[in-house]
């Protein structure tokens, strides 16, 4: 599948599937993460971290690679007049957004085992079901790990914050 892409100021996303297109991408993805690194720089941006905002946004998509075709790229957002409660916004945005996108997939999932065992009633059926679908959204949720974030200060003192994570697919 490749590496997606996924700037986080525009929400654009690019997604490097052929053949000829996974020889480069790894040329790809550098010139990417250098190009969303200086326009995030040019807004404003600073890194939390040691590394410079494009350096940071390599090393997060290396580990999205290293993770395999299974990896998946969240953004948390967060906005507040505190970093510390902007940080904590983005990572509850971004467990959110995590818990939505693999819930489609447990919620089949679920469903398949329940209609697998087809005994009992329907009330059984469904309480098992939420116990099911419940357990395993929180299995995945600490899945998400945390990998680089960016915080702007605005002229009226709050603070925004871009988290990006990586999550394992199911």
């Amino acid at each position: 599948m490749g590496v997606m892409l996924m700037a986080p100021v525009t929400g654009s996303c690019a997604t490097y599937s052929t053949a000829a297109a996974q020889k480069d991408e790894p040329t790809q993805v550098s010139k990417t993460a250098r190009k969303m690194g200086k326009h995030l720089e040019k807004q404003g941006w600073q890194p939390m971290g040691g590394l410079p905002i494009a350096e940071a946004l390599q090393q997060h998509y290396d580990l999205l690679a290293a993770e395999g075709r299974n990896a998946v790229n969240v953004e948390g957002h967060g906005e507040a007049k505190s970093l510390n409660a902007a940080i904590r916004m983005a990572q509850s945005n971004a467990t959110i957004q995590y818990a939505q996108m693999m819930g489609t997939q447990v919620d089949g999932r679920a469903l398949i085992d329940i209609m697998n065992q087809q005994g009992g009633d329907n009330a059984s059926s469904t309480t098992k079901y939420d116990a099911t679908y419940v357990t395993r959204v929180r299995q995945l949720v600490k899945d998400l790990r945390p990998s680089v974030s960016f915080y702007y200060q605005r002229k009226d003192g709050t603070y925004e914050v871009r988290g990006f994570y990586v999550g394992k697919g199911e």
